[in-house]
């Protein structure tokens, strides 16, 4: 026999790099066995075989050449058998399918018998498994990507589920709210020991565990114990806090000026302990004496007597003892200061060891201007009608613009899904009701400079000499937007801010006091510049006797509370704040004259600090007579039910109002014809009050004409025109995503692009093995945003989107959930464009895929001129009068004779 001979049959050729017929195609197998039989009816020995081979250069035993006979038999008999099955499940019988495998009708009914047993056998190894992690972790998601987490098919997991059902464990269905919405739930599927209630698991959503017998029971991040990065990479676990001595801290009281810089923390320079390494301020917490703990501003100061290393600024009186000066450690030892930080401060001491500093960081440097920049309806709401309008039509405009970019997309899935995504948009955005943001508009945390007049304000970010509004949310009303002239030459905040601070500003106390009492613990406001072209309105108090009242209103001083007293905290406090703030709105829009407006913001003050400084609030209410207010500017009948009530009366204030309406399921049909949405009522019972299961909504997102929701003043016209035209352009973009012809499933460019199909079928499964660890990082971050809003009551819209979103980071990094999105390449896209996918998978890539990578590759070749968005944007900021047409150009990267060119139609 010779190596002529076996090339001639081309073994080689035929297996490839895999001589013994290993590779994945059962044929392979199958064709490799019929070839060494036809040469063992020759006459060839498994010793003549292996001679050959390895004339071939490979290496080969009789042994081996035995057992891969072996497993190349069973590997043949297993794919017959996996066909068998198939046919028979499939509805044909025994007799046919063994006619049509050329084999006997005994052999089928063993193929079947054994796919049973083997199939039984495989449910019982994963619902051994499901047990086993039940018993060690508690209650376990089981909901949608379970399955690709464990490799497994869905119909497996299915099976072994409903096995421990039959066994008495419990199964349930919760709906968690997602840390990114307010209203939207995300359904988890929960397996549990026998017996459990929904009550419990509810009560400790944060503690369900995803599927992975390789993972342990993994606890709440962001306190004691949870790991984070810093700026050099190197990862860190999160300790009890270190304390520094009570004698190192010089208490500046009330009476020491102390009131001028209330909240802010002066470090010394150069202590180890005390190092905010690359950031000149933070929000902190530092721990004294193992029983307290300072929370504020830090900064450094040089102008710290001897002997101390740290100046607590507070506004207590000098008669108050520590533990009214100091706040007290919380008892849990996982979060002493109940509040969750980013990073502790580390040094290396003089004998080369990292030791622990005593900085707990909550906030530092750089993280404020990360904040959204919007213009929120509580804001603008209470600004001229012509700025309103301006900035209203500017926000739709982009709108408009985004909708005929997604019209250019050449996809027609892609368009159809971004189409209904856009609605989605529009949608949320009419009950936002938030507004374009003004030019050069940022957000900053405010500081502490005493020698800076009441007209002025250091920030380096804006020019010398320009004038800035400043907003706080929430705000009363235009006499606490103070207008401010920029001195960046002030030596004192040049000296304790640094030249360039990047998203601080410098203030005097006074200038605190009219932002609705703000102080320097970490309080941030909206500094927006004016000028001829963007003029924000504001009041003097001093011009107005009402107003000037406020000026030495101190709610601390005069609503003090007593022994036994309640105290106003948590979502009693929130719902108050609500309250007030919808009430000054209303008053606002209907026209209060301003006695009544400063009655409603001394006790939104008294409010705002009632938990913080355990204030009298009702005795405050008492004094300022809110229930008179409210029945003025509130009180109406309620047509439903012909009773009296007070509550939010105006479009602004109702807007974001819940309301409760019967569960409906969350996908939705598309009306053709309207391109509304129509909702399915999903039936379902409640548990607890036995009637069909409420959902929350806003009055807003329930009602079809925004008009609806006004009580007739001009403000409110202006802003439900605009929630109307959200309203229309995403039912226009819904009814343009119905009557799309999607590209037909191809089976020929499926066999064609086969490499990019299993591709993108396995980017999709990684993608969706993920959810499980999602909806856990989702839970966790709810638990984690709860206990921060618990910390800083007075926060924003915008500072709870940036912190809802900062909670889910540091929820998912500790789950090692890795929201990878899918990138597609070109070879892919070139497969989905001559439909190679599914309609139905497609939906899923996009779903899990870089949106604005689908958008570029769906986009025609981009021309050399300004597309039609680009047109629309351009001349939206021109015709609004905010813009010169030198920022418009710096918008979009182009000169400025393309920018005047585009304005007169010439692009």
């Amino acid at each position: 026999m010779s190596k002529d001979f076996l090339e001639h049959y081309g073994i080689k050729r035929r297996s490839g790099r895999y001589p013994w017929g290993s590779g994945d195609t059962p044929y392979q197998h199958e064709d490799w066995l019929k070839y060494i039989d036809n040469l063992k009816k020759q006459g060839y020995s498994d010793k003549d075989i292996c001679e050959a081979y390895r004339a071939d250069g490979y290496d080969c035993t009789v042994q081996q050449l035995r057992a891969q006979k072996t497993i190349a038999r069973e590997s043949v008999r297993n794919a017959e058998k996996r066909r068998a099955i198939s046919l028979f499940e499939n509805g044909y019988s025994k007799t046919k399918i063994a006619d049509m495998l050329h084999t006997t009708e005994g052999t089928i009914r063993n193929y079947i018998k054994e796919g049973e047993t083997a199939k039984q056998d495989s449910i019982k190894v994963v619902a051994d498994m499901l047990k086993n992690e039940v018993a060690k972790k508690g209650n376990i998601d089981i909901g949608s990507g379970t399955a690709e987490l464990l490799g497994i098919t869905q119909t497996r997991l299915n099976a072994a589920v409903q096995s421990l059902k039959n066994e008495g464990y419990a199964v349930n269905d919760l709906y968690i709210r997602q840390i990114t919405s307010k209203f939207n739930k995300t359904t988890t599927l929960v397996l549990s020991p026998p017996g459990t209630t929904k009550k419990e698991l509810y009560d400790k959503a944060e503690d369900i565990q995803y599927v992975d017998p390789s993972s342990s029971f993994i606890k709440t991040v962001g306190g004691v114990g949870s790991e984070y990065l810093d700026s050099n990479g190197v990862k860190h676990i999160i300790k009890y806090p270190k304390s520094i001595p009570r004698k190192d801290i010089l208490v500046r009281y009330k009476e020491d000026g102390g009131e001028d810089k209330d909240g802010l923390i002066e470090i010394r320079r150069g202590v180890s302990d005390l190092d905010m390494g690359n950031s000149s301020y933070a929000q902190v917490r530092i721990a004294v004496d193992d029983k307290y703990f300072m929370k504020g501003m830090a900064i450094y100061s040089d102008d710290i007597p001897k002997g101390y290393n740290v100046i607590y600024n507070v506004s207590k009186h000098k008669d108050a003892p520590d533990e009214k000066v100091f706040k007290s450690l919380a008892p849990d030892p996982t979060n002493p200061f109940g509040a969750l930080i980013d990073r502790q401060n580390y040094y290396i001491d003089k004998n080369g060891e990292e030791k622990q500093g005593a900085l707990n960081i909550l906030r530092e440097e750089g993280d404020w201007q990360k904040w959204s920049k919007t213009l929120s309806s509580q804001m603008l709401g209470k600004q001229d009608i012509p700025l309103i309008k301006r900035q209203l039509t500017l926000s739709i405009a982009d709108r408009i613009a985004d909708l005929e970019e997604i019209r250019e997309i050449t996809n027609p899935t892609v368009k159809k899904q971004l189409l209904i995504k856009y609605g989605e948009t529009c949608d949320a955005a009419a009950v936002d009701l938030k507004a374009k943001a003004l030019p050069r508009q940022s957000s900053h945390v405010i500081l502490p400079v005493p020698s800076l007049k009441d007209n002025e304000i250091y920030a380096p970010n804006y020019n010398n000499g320009e004038k800035v509004a400043l907003i706080r949310h929430p705000h009363g009303g235009l006499f606490e937007i103070p207008i401010l002239k920029v001195n960046n030459n002030n030596q004192e905040a040049v000296k304790a801010l640094g030249k360039n601070p990047v998203d601080a500003v410098g203030i005097n106390e006074n200038t605190a006091k009219i932002l609705s009492g703000a102080d320097f613990d970490g309080d941030t406001v909206l500094v927006i510049p004016t000028n001829s072209r963007v003029q924000i309105r504001s009041i003097d108090r001093s011009t107005d006797p009402a107003l000037s009242k406020l000026k030495d209103f101190d709610p601390h001083e005069e609503y003090k509370g007593y022994e036994g007293m309640k105290i106003l905290a948590g979502k009693d406090k929130q719902t108050e704040m609500g309250k007030v703030s919808n009430l000054i709105t209303d008053m606002t829009l209907k026209g209060a004259n301003m006695d009544q407006i400063a009655r409603a913001v001394r006790y939104s003050m008294v409010v705002i600090d009632a938990e913080k400084h355990k204030l009298d609030y009702k005795a405050c209410a008492r004094d300022n007579r809110i229930k008179e207010l409210k029945d003025e500017f509130q009180g109406r009948i309620d047509p439903s039910t012909g009773e009296y009530k007070t509550g939010a009366s105006t479009l602004l204030s109702r807007a974001k109002g819940e309301v409760h309406i019967e569960e409906v399921q969350p996908r939705y049909k598309i009306d053709p014809d309207t391109g509304e949405k129509i909702f399915i009522k999903t039936g379902k019972i409640s548990y607890k009050t036995g009637k069909p299961r409420l959902q929350e909504s806003t009055q807003m997102a329930e009602v079809k004409d925004a008009f609806e929701l006004s009580s007739g003043t001009a403000k409110e016209t202006v802003y439900a025109q605009y929630a109307n035209k959200l309203k229309a352009l995403a039912n226009e973009a819904r009814k343009e995503s119905v009557a799309i012809k999607e590209i037909d499933y191809n089976p020929n460019a499926a066999k064609t692009y086969r490499d990019e199909v299993e591709s993108l079928n396995g980017k999709l499964a990684i993608a969706i093995s993920n959810s499980p660890k999602e909806r856990m990082a989702m839970r966790m971050a709810n638990s984690i945003y709860d206990a921060v809003r618990a910390d800083n009551p007075s926060m924003t819209p915008d500072q709870e989107k940036r912190e809802r979103g900062k909670a889910i980071n540091r929820a998912r990094a500790a789950v090692g959930a890795k929201k990878k999105k899918i990138e597609i390449s070109d070879k892919e896209w070139e497969a989905i464009q001559n439909g190679a996918i599914t309609k139905t998978k497609l939906e899923k890539i996009i779903n899990n895929a870089d949106l604005d990578s689908i958008r570029a590759k769906a986009m025609p070749k981009a021309a050399s001129r300004l597309s039609n968005a680009q047109n629309i944007r351009i001349k939206s900021m021109a015709a609004s009068g905010n813009y010169t047409l030198k920022e418009i150009a710096d918008e979009f990267g182009v000169s400025v004779t393309t920018i005047s060119k585009a304005i007169k139609g010439g692009e």
